[in-house]
């Protein structure tokens, strides 16, 4: 199954609304999580950005990482890169978008 690059506008949801309706994703890394691909332009965008910003971050190829695709998966998100801090998941990045998803987590 080939995942779309999401290049739309940035959508931030309520992660714990997806996983009250789902069963709990397990196993979940903490802090700033990227869910990208390598061939993802806006996944790159979002890397750069958080370069720049000195915002540490953790990134998961979901395309190398059948753990990393199972909790991808697991946020009923479709596309990439989907960025989760906190309850929130970021499917797509703009910058924006992330500073109010920073201020409110």
């Amino acid at each position: 199954m080939r995942i779309p690059s999401y290049e739309g506008p940035a959508k931030v949801t309520d992660w714990a609304a997806v996983i009250r309706s789902k069963s709990p994703a397990t196993g979940m890394p903490q802090g700033l999580t990227m869910f990208s691909t390598a061939w993802c332009g806006v996944c790159k965008t979002a890397r750069s950005y958080f370069i720049a910003k000195g915002i540490r971050f953790t990134e998961i190829d979901i395309e190398k990482s059948p753990e990393g695709r199972r909790q991808y998966e697991s946020l009923g998100v479709r596309g990439v890169p989907a960025i989760v801090l906190g309850s929130k998941v970021m499917m797509g990045f703009g910058p924006d978008a992330f500073q109010a998803m920073l201020t409110n987590p």
